[in-house]
């Protein structure tokens, strides 16, 4: 196998082990109370732009893993690992979004981005930030 070919099974292989991950996470949420818990999985190879203020970074793409988490009384939670990719660097944002209907989603919880240097440890950093998706659970379900 080329080295191109181990890196794209070794991406494909985390991608399947974060799924694996999200399903044991999404039990978890509904044995502590969630009535309703969805995966979500998101791929997009396009060019985007992220702002921050006056900032702006273009990226080649962006896979997104998480759960939509929906509370007894009916809240609705994203809880979203993003993966953001340029030609020379990675980005892992993990963040708990509220659902407002008609204002969107708010950000209500974020933690520290990650910043892999390569592939071997964004591919770690990417398995380690879907399993933190579990340290919502208290603040989700308590609200």
């Amino acid at each position: 196998m080329s080295p191109d070919s181990a890196n794209v099974a070794a991406f494909l292989a985390t991608i399947q082990d974060c799924q694996q991950r999200l399903r044991q996470l999404r039990g978890g949420y509904l044995a502590a109370g969630a009535s309703r818990v969805d995966p979500v999985f998101a791929l997009s190879g396009r060019p985007f732009t992220v702002h921050a203020g006056a900032a702006k970074t273009e990226y080649d793409g962006c896979l997104t893993l998480g759960l939509v988490v929906r509370t007894a009384d009916g809240r609705e939670y994203d809880l979203e690992v993003d993966l953001l990719w340029t030609e020379r660097a990675w980005r892992i944002d993990t963040t708990a979004r509220a659902d407002e209907d008609e204002r969107g989603r708010r950000l209500v919880r974020e933690l520290p981005q990650r910043n892999p240097d390569d592939l071997p440890s964004c591919l770690q950093q990417l398995q380690a930030a879907v399993t933190d998706l579990a340290v919502f659970e208290d603040w989700v379900l308590a609200k």
